[in-house]
């Protein structure tokens, strides 16, 4: 588990130089900021999947049940950051960008036991127990 937790994180750095990227060559290009942002989600998130699935869990199930599963994960962490930011801002009156940190680590481990369990798991070839 360490090595794909190690994997997890690379594809994960690579996922943000992506998006990072595309946004800054959306708007550069004369995109709407939030479609840029979209644009750029997407892509790192058909990326993620793809690395994620090949590289990091090595998961053979389905692409038409697995990709709905990869965007579900990839939306929920999104909505546990913003839960976690909202409580530490607005309840706490944390600092803004400190909350964002400390929403990150419970957001990062949420995503990798999702994906490896539910979204990309190993499944057994038929007729195998």
């Amino acid at each position: 588990m360490l090595k794909e937790l190690v994997r997890f994180g690379v594809v994960g750095a690579v996922g943000v130089a992506i998006n990072l990227g595309i946004y800054a060559l959306g708007i550069y290009v004369g995109f709407h900021y939030l479609a840029a942002a979209m644009i750029a989600w997407m892509t790192a998130v058909l990326v993620g999947f793809v690395l994620n699935r090949l590289f990091t869990f090595k998961s053979n199930a389905p692409v038409h049940v697995a990709l709905p599963r990869v965007v579900a994960v990839y939306a929920g962490q999104q909505a546990l950051i913003l839960a976690i930011i909202a409580l530490l801002v607005e309840v706490f009156h944390a600092d803004k960008f400190k909350s964002y940190l400390v929403a990150l680590p419970p957001a990062v481990a949420f995503s990798f036991f999702a994906m490896r369990h539910w979204a990309l798991p190993r499944l057994q070839p038929p007729g195998r127990s």
